[in-house]
């Protein structure tokens, strides 16, 4: 459930609940008020003061990359890069030049030199998300930057010291992967000197409805709107399993809002029917037809409600929805919503 498209300035105040209970625990951007997450932030606290390179377990949606910006700002290294790799987006023919540079001329295209994501964030920290993805044979290299702290770009023999803090994540579970052989196990005892494991949100459901207070200031900010969901909705949103976490509890936040409507839970807290039912659910059908039926009826009511707040601009429509602007021009053509001309569009 959202707040109505324009809401009634003057009662938001009965439906806001204190931002800042007496109990908050607070590490970097991330808030909890659950023990379980006090415990992981006091252990971020302490790994932050030292130079250990840093292994952080969790699943999908957890605030993994959250948590490596926070060691890095609490740390000595603050005041230099903070260095994001997503192992998982890069080509498998172009992550080696990404992570560690290329100079002139070393392959097809390289046009000029490129110092890699090591060299960017000397003397500060380099975050290197789901790290599980990363290519078998490119492990032991990464392994010798690890252990000599330095580099040699491809197509140079010339090596470039390092130094930085490491961080590395990821989703999957790396001691199985070490059994399985697909994951070196000399690579993974040097990523994880030290590691923490942050607890799925269906583990610390207390924390619903702080960071959906949390987030309502952050749209409330972007918007320019005061925003507030109505308390029986918190408590059933409060008691779902929520299997994509924060970041899934982030994204239904954004919908009730946007979206504008009322959109009831039922008792497990999942989304209930609405009024004009789910498609296809009158007379059930292949299981994968039918979720992609009720995602493509998101998608197109998502993007009906969106474009319009941003007066048709892409670029910014696309940002405020978190997707880069490729992927969200196709969604556009998929419901055939994109900008005609005349309208404004960027």
């Amino acid at each position: 459930m959202a707040a109505p498209s324009a809401p009634d300035k003057s009662s938001l105040g009965d439906l806001e609940r204190p931002r800042l209970p007496s109990d908050l625990a607070v590490f970097g951007e991330l808030i909890a008020r659950s023990q379980v997450m006090k415990e992981v932030f006091t252990r971020l606290r302490r790994l932050a003061k030292r130079d250990t390179t840093l292994f952080i377990e969790g699943e999908s949606g957890t605030g993994k990359e959250l948590v490596a910006r926070a060691v890095h700002l609490a740390s000595a290294r603050s005041s230099k890069p903070f260095v994001v790799v997503d192992c998982s987006a890069i080509p498998r023919t172009l992550i080696e030049a990404e992570l560690f540079g290329h100079s002139k001329g070393a392959f097809t295209g390289a046009t000029h030199a490129h110092p890699g994501k090591f060299v960017a964030a000397q003397g500060g920290t380099v975050f290197l998300d789901e790290i599980g993805e990363l290519d078998l044979d490119l492990q032991p290299r990464l392994l010798r930057v690890l252990e000599r702290r330095e580099v040699c770009p491809v197509g140079s023999t010339s090596p470039i010291p390092i130094d930085v803090r490491v961080i590395s994540a990821t989703h999957r579970n790396l001691r199985q992967e070490v059994r399985r052989n697909t994951f070196r196990q000399d690579l993974f005892y040097r990523f994880a000197v030290a590691s923490v494991k942050l607890p799925p949100l269906r583990e610390r459901l207390e924390d619903v409805p702080l960071l959906i207070d949390a987030f309502l200031a952050q749209f409330s900010a972007r918007d320019k709107e005061r925003y507030a969901i109505d308390d029986a909705t918190i408590r059933r949103m409060s008691s779902r399993a929520w299997p994509g976490n924060v970041r899934e509890l982030r994204n239904a936040v954004e919908e009730l809002l946007v979206v504008g409507e009322q959109q009831p839970f039922d008792e497990e807290g999942s989304p209930a029917d609405d009024e004009h039912g789910d498609p296809g659910m009158d007379a059930p059908g292949l299981f994968k037809q039918e979720k992609a039926n009720v995602i493509s009826a998101f998608e197109e009511r998502y993007l009906k409600a969106l474009l319009p707040r941003h007066h048709n601009n892409i670029s910014a429509s696309a940002a405020a929805a978190g997707l880069d602007r490729v992927h969200f021009l196709r969604l556009l053509d998929k419901y055939d919503l994109r900008p005609r001309a005349g309208d404004k569009d960027c």
